[in-house]
């Protein structure tokens, strides 16, 4: 009877210090995938704070121009301009005026749609 008992126990210990050498290994492998993922996260983050940084950057440069555009617009009156503007100059720059006039009009539909919210 005792050596039933002794058989059944050495089994038992033989079988939880197999049982807790695969968790050690899998504990290994997953602090392994842990410090991976941690890396790749403060990669990424350091990625989003640049980006966030160069769109600050852009966003700022197209409020100047929007500002500049609404300036210029104010200070000038087109036909009037274009009375005193050669005309194959003014074959040459009115195309860009004309782009100028559309982006001026997606803006105050822009400016309209954020007033909104």
């Amino acid at each position: 009877m005792r050596g039933v008992i002794f058989f059944l126990l050495l089994g038992l210990v033989l079988f939880l210090v197999a049982r807790s050498s695969y968790l050690e290994r899998q504990l290994g492998y997953a602090q392994d995938k842990a410090s991976i993922y941690e890396h790749k996260s403060e990669q990424l983050q350091n990625e989003l704070l640049r980006l966030k940084e160069e769109y600050l950057q852009d966003k700022k440069i197209w409020q100047e121009i929007e500002s500049s555009y609404r300036d210029l617009e104010a200070a000038l009156d087109w036909e009037k301009t274009k009375q005193y503007v050669p005309k194959d100059t003014w074959a040459k720059i009115e195309p860009i005026i004309e782009r100028l006039k559309t982006l001026g009009e997606n803006w105050q539909l822009d400016s309209g749609l954020k007033d909104r919210k």
